[in-house]
């Protein structure tokens, strides 16, 4: 059972693909209002409630020039006791529900590792403003939007921080919260959290991940990685010992009035085909450097089956020409058998087949198709 009792906290951010379905059983115990006063819990309550109104019955609020009500996610949100409401909806733990990059790189595997952690960790949500990581949510669309950050974020004449803030720092005096993670990544979502205010809170500080190889959401991925293989594997003492500049794998770690200036904000691009071929990944804390990817004619031709797939099928050629021989979760696995030697990516039912030959400096690209089918005749 999650029961976090350290001194420190994650943060990381929702994610636009979630699994469907869910139980009709909501418990107010899972909720991050059982962890506010009850004047923050109501009003963060009301704020979800007006949000859910406007997805429900508004007409301006749109993404992709569609408004949200009309996305295939909000079909059945219904107006239950997690927005305030009393009708019954469908319910999953939030760590279940999103399916995004961050939630996929992250595995189930890690998620046991959570909820028997010592750590916090909290999720910053368009819809629900703050959620903890079993708190039961419905499915839902409410990207991070103006009009939907208006809702969240404080007024600085009023001296008001804002809910979400408001409630991060509850939390953080609740618990005893000496020092808070950003996993954050997007700045849409950082924009939602009043980061001076929150610092002042807390003992250690707010120490910001920086990625050094991909911003925005090109790095979800890699903090995923960050936080399952390394930041919940130490402990408390370990991790109040990180200092600004420390560096690990692709990471660099600092604080949110320094070093946004200084540090490297791109994404590196693909291996350009006639160029040098890159060396062989090192294992060590490094950048990792990408290897040459060599696709078959099945491959390619099978790919073209893919069109509507295609910004996370370039995603994930993109991240096994990074780091080919690095299982992850549920998504990057080795195979073995007859396909030994050969390794798949997981993206929904898809799955992409590849082989590296490190003596090559190169990864090559054998098959893509529905789960079953691409691991015939391999």
């Amino acid at each position: 059972m999650y029961s976090p009792s350290g001194p420190v906290l994650f943060l990381i951010a929702c994610s636009r693909q979630k699994k469907s379905g869910g139980r009709p059983s909501w418990n107010a115990s899972d909720a991050i209002t059982a962890h506010l006063g009850e004047s923050l819990a109501k009003k963060l309550t009301k704020r979800r409630m007006d949000i859910w109104q406007q997805i429900r019955y508004g007409t301006e609020w749109k993404w992709q020039s569609v408004p949200l009500w009309e996305h295939e996610f909000n079909q059945e949100l219904e107006k239950g006791p997690d927005v305030g409401g009393d009708t019954e909806g469908k319910y999953l733990p939030a760590m279940d529900r999103y399916d995004g990059r961050f939630y996929r790189a992250f595995g189930t595997k890690s998620v046991a590792s959570l909820a028997s952690s010592r750590h916090h960790l909290l999720i910053v949500s368009g819809l629900y403003g703050v959620l903890t990581p079993f708190e039961p949510i419905q499915l839902y669309t409410c990207p991070v939007e103006p009009p939907v950050a208006q809702v969240w974020r404080g007024n600085p004449i009023t001296e008001d921080c804002g809910v979400i803030t408001s409630c991060i720092r509850s939390y953080c005096s609740k618990h005893r919260i000496e020092r808070v993670f950003d996993l954050l990544a997007m700045d849409n979502y950082r924009g939602l959290v009043d980061w001076p205010r929150l610092e002042a809170d807390l003992a250690s500080g707010v120490i910001r991940c920086f990625n050094r190889i991909a911003a925005g959401a090109d790095g979800l991925m890699d903090a995923a990685d960050l936080l399952s293989e390394s930041l919940l594997q130490r402990n408390a003492r370990q991790l109040l010992s990180i200092k600004q500049g420390d560096e690990l794998s692709s990471f660099v770690f600092g604080r949110h009035d320094s070093a946004a200036a200084t540090l490297p904000q791109y994404k590196a691009l693909p291996q350009e085909e006639g160029s040098s071929p890159p060396q062989n990944e090192r294992g060590d804390d490094r950048p990792p450097i990408r290897w040459y990817l060599a696709p078959s004619n099945e491959y390619l031709r099978d790919r073209l089956k893919y069109l509507s797939r295609y910004g996370e099928i370039t995603e994930a050629e993109w991240r096994i020409q990074r780091h080919p021989i690095k299982p992850c979760g549920d998504t990057v696995k080795k195979l073995d058998g007859d396909l030994a030697g050969k390794w798949r990516y997981r993206i929904d039912n898809i799955r992409l087949i590849y082989e590296p030959e490190p003596e090559h400096d190169r990864v090559k690209l054998l098959a893509i198709g529905p789960r079953g089918d691409v691991y015939k005749d391999r």
